[in-house]
């Protein structure tokens, strides 16, 4: 099982609370049994529909296509097939 774990910075001198929306680049690491590997996530919504790509630095990976995109307000489900190393 992999657990995921993604942040991104707040806007600087943000005053107010927007809507949450999940499009955007992000950070975080997939959770490994003995360590972290860090990601990068970058998520766009063109009429409803998500789509995303991935890099993951220590495996060499930059814009690997995203699959099974969906996101409903700040809640993201998405699927890295065929990523070496990671079922």
């Amino acid at each position: 099982t992999l657990a995921l774990g993604l942040l991104a910075p707040a806007a600087p001198g943000q005053t107010s609370k927007p809507s949450p929306s999940a499009a955007g680049y992000w950070e975080g690491a997939i959770t490994l049994p003995t360590t972290q590997l860090g990601i990068r996530v970058e998520l766009t919504e063109t009429k409803s529909q998500w789509s995303g790509t991935h890099d993951i630095p220590a495996q060499g990976l930059r814009n690997f296509a995203l699959s099974g995109v969906a996101a409903r307000g700040a809640n993201v489900s998405f699927a890295m097939a065929g990523v070496p190393g990671l079922k």
